[in-house]
């Protein structure tokens, strides 16, 4: 605590702008990616963090060839970091607020959504308030939320559950049923209905991350003696339906994957009814102990009634059913 309130009191002396370019490559782990994020040189980058650390006292980061991490006093620093960040920004965005226009910048992160959401979402939104920016970006669940948790993104979307919440305050917009998809010829593409019984000695093909959905699959199969067969796993959806196609394995969508990307893009696949109730839930989170401005205010009104107004449903089906 010591230690952290001495770091407080140099922060005075140190340029905003120096310590969002420490908290973007740390979050980054990477100078020459948080130099692309910011559009700033890598050698602008390093220099600048090195004035920052001669500024302080003391060496932020370790890093080598083939290494990066923090120092002690990064660690504390970076936190302190955050906090000093995120209240500069809310400074702003008070004095924002307090003018007769609606503008300013909302900055959303997402785990990996079906296209048709944040395009459908986006454009109306801009339509209703073409002076505020919204920037996406794409993380797992968790990386979401412990970086709404930090302050350093305003809007969260997320798959439930998704841990402790801690300061976040979170809504579920939109619930949908997972559906086997596989090929026509498959074995089980014969079936109306497929059921976990159905899958002993299937190989299965399923999202590299902790994708809650797949989780509650290979969850289900344990339940009902069944060990899961993985032959293939992706971190992105063609390359999973690419799979599913040439390795005529069975994966799980839900119902907005399957009308944006089976549909039309894969014929040689088709999506069967599961006889258990395994879904997915998307929540939006955001952090309810720092100050919302009125943009980030609008886009939580505007994604809840966007899903509300159309009993759930996750995407617009068609841009003609609107």
């Amino acid at each position: 605590m010591v230690y952290r309130k001495r770091f407080e009191s140099k922060v005075t002396a140190v340029e905003i702008r120096q310590i969002k370019y420490f908290i973007e490559i740390v979050n980054y782990q990477s100078f020459s990616k948080a130099s692309s994020a910011l559009y700033v040189t890598q050698p602008a980058l390093t220099k600048a963090i090195k004035l920052l650390e001669d500024e302080l006292g003391f060496k932020l980061i370790d890093r080598g060839s083939n290494h990066f991490r923090l120092t002690d006093q990064g660690e504390i620093f970076y936190r302190s970091a955050c906090d000093v960040y995120s209240s500069f920004q809310d400074l702003g965005n008070i004095v924002k607020d307090s003018g007769a226009g609606l503008c300013g910048k909302v900055n959303i992160e997402a785990l990996v959504l079906a296209s048709s959401f944040f395009r459908e979402l986006v454009s109306r939104f801009a339509i209703h308030y073409p002076g505020i920016d919204i920037h996406i970006k794409e993380n797992p669940s968790m990386e979401v939320l412990k970086n709404v948790q930090a302050n350093l993104c305003d809007v969260g979307f997320v798959l439930m559950p998704v841990g402790n919440l801690g300061n976040c305050e979170s809504s579920v917009i939109c619930t949908e049923k997972m559906y086997p998809v596989l090929r026509r010829d498959h074995p089980l593409a014969t079936k109306d209905c497929i059921c976990v019984q159905d899958l002993a000695d299937q190989g299965l093909i399923l999202f590299n991350d902790d994708y809650q959905p797949h989780l509650d699959i290979m969850r289900l199969c344990f339940e009902n003696g069944i060990t899961p067969k993985v032959i293939n796993s992706a971190p992105r959806i063609n390359l999973l339906l690419h799979m599913a196609k040439y390795r005529n394995g069975v994966t799980f969508l839900p119902e907005s994957y399957i009308e944006e990307y089976v549909t039309g893009d894969y014929p040689e696949l088709v999506a069967k009814k599961f006889s258990h109730n395994i879904k997915r839930e998307v929540a939006i989170l955001y952090n309810k102990n720092r100050y919302l401005s009125r943009a980030v205010g609008l886009v939580l009104k505007f994604a809840n009634e966007f899903f509300s107004s159309e009993s759930g449903d996750f995407v617009r089906r068609k841009s003609g059913n609107s």
